[in-house]
């Protein structure tokens, strides 16, 4: 399994795309209960998902992401893997910087947030 720059570059890209975006930073006003194996979970605002974007490893058939926990005397990562294959999930994104209104934005942006993930493994340091 090899790491895939190009396309890790080209998630810092859309970063920008999407924070240009005319109707980004739309949040959903309905608060939603995500569950552990939804992406929406692991996010601390919707608004953070182009950040989140550059955080994400790219392996040749998909994407890999760290959720850390950290208290005072020891730190907790775990590793969970994106359930979709790269093309589908970009093609996801993508649709961000298409958006002509402000329900499209969050939508599309809930869309992306309930893309289903799995757990892969975790380490106590």
């Amino acid at each position: 399994m090899y790491i895939d720059l190009e396309t890790e570059i080209y998630l810092q890209k859309l970063e920008g795309d999407i924070r240009s975006q005319l109707y980004w930073g739309v949040v959903p006003e309905i608060p939603i209960e995500w569950q552990p194996n939804q992406l929406g979970f692991y996010l601390s605002d919707p608004i953070s998902l182009p950040a989140f974007l550059t955080r994400l490893r790219v392996f040749e058939k998909g994407f890999a992401f760290d959720d850390v926990e950290t208290n005072v005397f020891k730190r907790k990562i775990t590793v969970f893997a994106v359930n979709e294959n790269k093309e589908k999930f970009i093609a996801k994104i993508k649709k961000l910087l298409d958006c002509q209104s402000r329900g499209e934005m969050c939508e599309t942006l809930l869309y992306i947030l309930a893309t289903p993930v799995t757990y892969i493994d975790e380490a106590v340091c």
